[in-house]
């Protein structure tokens, strides 16, 4: 459960077509990012509980990897999708929008890697969000960043 939690780590910003791109202050899309990144931890933990819910009565399998991969694919997965999703739908910052693009490519890496081998996600040494979860420190991110 405590490497599902740790993958919450991700900004990004919104880009248009359009000629006027809304931008906001970078305080302002941090506050708005990591409200997002919150909402992921809030949907994380519940999937978490649905997926125990749904082994509980049978026979004990919390232990093995396969079971933890399961719970990664399950419960990690869609939620930072959707994350994802939510941040490149935010207004741009007025400053910094290259490191928060190079963010989201490091989050999109992550998130590709992840839902290939979850496993990956389970062992420290490995986290495909370490990247990602570097970036938004260093931008200035508290909940997306893990800090």
């Amino acid at each position: 459960m405590a490497a599902i939690t740790a993958l919450v780590v991700l900004p990004s910003c919104g880009s248009s077509n359009d000629e006027t791109v809304e931008t906001v202050s970078k305080e302002e899309f941090v506050k708005q990012a990591d409200q997002v990144c919150a909402k992921t931890e809030k949907r994380q933990l519940a999937l978490v509980n649905k997926f125990e819910e749904s082994k509980s009565g049978k026979e004990s399998q919390a232990s093995t990897a396969k079971a933890e991969e399961e719970l990664v694919a399950f419960a990690g997965v869609p939620p930072i999708k959707q994350q994802f999703q939510e941040l490149s739908q935010l207004p741009t910052p007025e400053s910094g929008s290259s490191q928060v693009d190079a963010y989201l490519k490091a989050l999109e890496a992550g998130l590709t890697t992840v839902e290939k081998e979850p496993a990956l996600l389970l062992n420290i040494d490995s986290d495909p969000f370490a990247k990602a979860a570097s970036l938004a420190e260093d931008f200035g991110f508290k909940v997306c960043s893990g800090a």
